[in-house]
């Protein structure tokens, strides 16, 4: 388990679990799973699907450090890692955090933003999905979004995901709908209604 400098705020990252002062927190994710929708799609895909976008986040963080060594990359993994690259390139993004960690104690929750930074003089919440872009997303960028200004103030962010596709090339899709942080909150007061009466 390893310690935020926030005090308090830890993170294990063995079975991706956030605490604060020793309680549980859960993350937007699985706050917002139960809403994701993928019937249909059997359980192995989706068990591949999420390994898979658990090893393009690692090598996306890696990227943005400039740490990335593509020769131990997995070849599966390497065209969507490079449509990440094309991307920065592209947008001439400038990264200003990566899988950053936060909570809110009052909401009782927390997650990991995945890439913060500045694309055509605006600062944007960005997620990078290397498969489906579940109903969610829009929500959970809300989320991420209201937990950054939760621990650094200032005003609302630009949201996006950036599909990294198996062919080398990404799509940028913002969302815009004023509705999603409702939508999150919505949710949230579910998950905990839940716990406490189960």
């Amino acid at each position: 388990m390893t310690a935020n400098p926030r005090k308090g705020f830890e993170f294990d990252p063995g079975r991706h679990e956030y605490f604060l002062d020793g309680e549980y927190l859960p993350s937007v994710t699985e706050v917002l799973e139960p809403e994701e929708q993928l019937d249909g799609i059997p359980l192995e895909d989706l068990a591949r699907g999420r390994e898979r976008g658990h090893h393009v986040h690692e090598a996306c963080a890696l990227l943005c450090h400039k740490n990335l060594e593509w020769k131990t990359l997995d070849p599966l993994l390497v065209p969507r890692v490079e449509a990440a690259k094309k991307f920065l390139a592209d947008t001439n993004f400038t990264v200003l955090r990566v899988e950053y960690r936060m909570f809110d104690p009052d909401l009782k929750v927390a997650g990991t933003m995945d890439l913060f930074g500045i694309m055509n003089r605006y600062t944007w919440v960005i997620d990078w999905k290397g498969g489906l872009v579940s109903r969610t997303a829009g929500p959970q960028l809300a989320a991420y979004d209201k937990l950054f200004r939760r621990n650094f103030g200032g005003r609302e962010n630009k949201r996006a995901v950036v599909e990294l596709h198996e062919d080398g090339r990404y799509k940028v899709r913002q969302f815009e709908d004023s509705r999603d942080y409702g939508i999150f909150v919505s949710a949230l007061n579910l998950f905990h209604w839940r716990r406490r009466t189960s």
